[in-house]
């Protein structure tokens, strides 16, 4: 047999665990490839106390994890830790002491102190991690978080705040009032337009009644005027219709009382169209033109208001103040967030599932949640699942790094009151 290390002593191991290589005193216990080798094990041996600081340690060897894309301090899966292991073998094989070809194979006793039982140790707890490993455990659970949709609220027309009714992380109501602006110039427009409405509404009411009473009165005494000629010279016309019958009136005297009488029954008719015209009032296209110019007004008395509503901006719906941006007497832009909302139904638990387990979840499915300090699970519900895939670090698209491959899911609590005890950015492990 081949004798190394001090006083020729030997160790025993199973042959199937060498090979026969060609001699080559690189690998004696004394030389520099030797003591690399068991440095290395000592140094992974360090970590026998958890199996996962083991692998994780394991990562820094050239020619197992850092060749895998491996990300040093993340917990690695099971498909990393069988990966992570085999290379560890690999690596442990690579420096052995030479063997004989026989049975039973001869280790120098240099080796049987230090490096031998390192390298061994070390092999065993190799190949029972890659046991351990590579077994596919049962679904604990995922990972995830609190996450809101937050309602941005602001003013719609620009202004100054005059104060902030509410404080941040303030529970409100539906309809109470968040901030103010000022609204001197909108209750002066207020007070304008409502006057304006008054002005034209007085015309058109006007427009409508016609002629003033004493007006009409006087058309209606020319009406009785009229009438009352109109009937003299109807008597007259009668008398002097008699007296032609008899010859005794001359023509042209007839004639003249005749078209006196017409005269006067043509002017009758003349007054009482006036005193009619007097009472119906203008015409109906100037009282469609002064309805109109109402109608006009109104409408700017509405807009008037709406820009005074904006001024007090009220919320539109329960929720947490999440935060306040701006403070009483600052400026303020149209559509700048003053107050930011937090409904409690817009509360959701984001959580991310690796592609091998997507399939088994759809929009709709049930899940539990837990929240640390909560000691009751909170039901939900999952509303959306992302169609597109998420790498940390980028990956491509094969085989041995489809385990990295993680779906973004977002479930909704089905109990809004419960989740209005919720925060954003809590840690959250979801179940099914």
């Amino acid at each position: 047999m081949t004798r190394f290390g001090r006083g020729g002593q030997t160790v025993r191991v199973p042959g199937a665990l060498c090979h026969e290589p060609p001699p080559h005193p690189a690998l004696s216990p004394r030389s520099e490839l030797g003591r690399v080798a068991a440095g290395r094990v000592r140094g992974v041996l360090r970590f026998l106390a958890s199996r996962r600081a083991l692998l994780s340690s394991l990562s820094s060897l050239p020619d197992a994890a850092l060749s895998r894309n491996e990300r040093p301090g993340v917990p690695l899966t099971n498909l990393e830790l069988c990966r992570t292991s085999a290379s560890f073998v690999q690596t442990i094989l690579k420096f052995r002491p030479y063997c004989e070809p026989r049975g039973v194979r001869d280790i120098p006793c240099g080796l049987q102190n230090s490096a031998g039982r390192l390298l061994l140790s070390g092999l065993i707890l190799g190949l029972l991690a890659i046991a351990n490993g590579c077994s596919r455990p049962a679904n604990a659970g995922w990972q995830g978080y609190v996450e809101g949709d937050f309602l941005y609220l602001g003013p719609s027309l620009a202004g100054r705040i005059e104060s902030v009714l509410v404080s941040k992380g303030a529970q409100v109501e539906s309809g109470a009032e968040l901030f103010r602006l000022e609204r001197t110039q909108e209750q002066a427009a207020q007070r304008e337009a409502s006057e304006r409405i008054r002005q034209l509404a007085a015309r058109l009411a006007d427009s409508q009644k016609g002629l003033r009473p004493t007006e009409i009165t006087s058309l209606e005494a020319r009406l009785a005027q009229a009438q009352s000629g109109a009937a003299l010279s109807r008597l007259q016309l009668e008398r002097t219709a008699a007296l032609r019958e008899q010859h005794a009136v001359a023509e042209d005297e007839f004639d003249r009382v005749r078209l006196n009488h017409a005269s006067a029954t043509h002017l009758v008719s003349e007054i009482e169209a006036q005193l009619a015209t007097a009472r119906l009032g203008s015409r109906i296209d100037v009282i469609h033109a002064a309805e109109a110019d109402v109608d006009a007004a109104r409408a700017a008395l509405d807009r008037v208001e709406w820009s005074l509503d904006q001024r007090i901006l009220k919320a539109p719906t329960a929720g947490l103040v999440y935060d306040t941006v701006y403070r009483a007497g600052e400026h303020v832009l149209a559509g700048s967030p003053v107050v930011i909302l937090l409904p409690p139904e817009n509360i959701k638990v984001r959580f991310f599932v690796p592609e091998a387990e997507l399939g088994a979840l759809k929009t709709g499915d049930r899940v539990t949640i837990a929240i640390t300090g909560r000691s009751a699970s909170i039901l939900a519900r999952i509303t959306y699942i992302s169609p597109k895939p998420e790498f940390t670090p980028p990956v491509l698209y094969n085989r041995d790094n489809r385990a990295k491959l993680v779906f973004l899911i977002e479930a909704t609590p089905d109990d809004a009151s419960v989740a209005r005890d919720l925060h954003p950015g809590q840690p959250a492990d979801v179940t099914r």
